[in-house]
């Protein structure tokens, strides 16, 4: 059976409404970095790594969840903070105590009147507080600016003056993006490995019977790829992940029809009465007909499987 998962999630109107009352920018105070950025490799892409973060947490458990809110409250924007990729994940660590709910929502509407106080001021300009790229280091080709400050496509290093000195800090986006996008692949693997999960698909002929739960991990994983979780900064990553995700749908829709019990408890398979009708009846063609249509489909899963983690494995630089 799948995961059932009882998360109540931002819809994509609401993320996109708070990313732009943020300004694309880091609501943390002491962090303001810049979470949009175009693609050096394409021109038609962009880096993005912002993050529509939870005032209280999305589902029990999770950081200053509150039970007292409803659905719609825990997922309306009310509940939602705009962070940075680095800022979202410090928030909620150690359940959250070190930064309690008064703290989010001061950096929420601080924020939010630091953008207002702001708007169509030049970037350049002396009273315009410092915007960080992010908070960890700065590559050759970055545009850095701060107060009286703008570095261009050759800066190395800038000494900064004036305002948030102290809490300067800096990161490049494709830093951040590797970090998410290396965690992720990190969970999808470990939900669907090879061996055992997947030599099963490319090796079982579905003409024969087997233990039903060789499917339980495929269903978790697809239900998890469902999720606003499973997204890969990386565009190239994410296009390898949906096109393996369609071909774990095809070969489950597949199932549907064409597997169901046999009398061995926990067993399934292709009804073997099919076969037994004798050649060149139709019970004995359906049964070639489902037996090579999901030999195809589970074979044709596990190439959109292998294409998925090596191309991971190359963007990523992971073994």
């Amino acid at each position: 059976m799948p995961i059932r998962h009882d998360r109540h999630e931002f819809s994509l109107k609401v993320k996109d409404l708070l990313a732009r009352r943020a300004s694309f920018i880091c609501s943390n105070p002491d962090c303001r970095s810049m979470t949009l950025a175009p693609s050096s490799a394409d021109s038609e892409k962009y880096i993005y790594v912002g993050v529509a973060a939870h005032l209280t947490a999305a589902a029990p458990n999770g950081a200053r969840y509150d039970s007292k809110l409803t659905p719609d409250q825990r997922a309306s924007i009310d509940n939602a903070i705009f962070l940075c990729y680095t800022c979202s994940v410090m928030v909620d660590k150690n359940n959250g105590n070190d930064f309690p709910l008064p703290k989010l929502q001061s950096w929420k509407l601080g924020h939010e009147e630091w953008v207002r106080e702001n708007l169509n001021k030049r970037l350049d300009a002396g009273d315009v507080q410092s915007v960080n790229i992010g908070p960890n280091g700065v590559q050759n080709g970055s545009v850095i600016i701060t107060q009286n400050q703008l570095g261009g496509q050759v800066a190395h290093s800038i000494t900064n003056v004036g305002l948030d000195v102290a809490a300067q800090r800096f990161v490049t986006e494709a830093e951040q993006r590797l970090v998410a996008d290396r965690e992720l692949f990190s969970r999808l693997r470990t939900m669907l490995p090879h061996n055992p999960v997947m030599r099963f698909f490319r090796y079982h002929d579905y003409g024969a019977s087997f233990e039903l739960s060789h499917h339980d991990e495929l269903y978790a994983f697809r239900d998890f790829c469902t999720t606003p979780d499973c997204r890969f900064l990386t565009p190239e990553l994410e296009e390898e992940l949906r096109a393996f995700q369609k071909t774990t749908d095809l070969f489950a829709v597949s199932c549907v029809n064409r597997i169901f019990s046999t009398d061995q408890s926990g067993w399934v398979g292709v009804p073997s009465e099919w076969l037994h009708t004798g050649p060149g009846s139709d019970s004995h063609t359906r049964f070639e007909e489902a037996q090579t249509t999901l030999n195809t489909l589970a074979s044709d899963m596990y190439v959109a499987y292998d294409r998925f983690i090596q191309r991971g494995r190359s963007v990523l630089n992971v073994a």
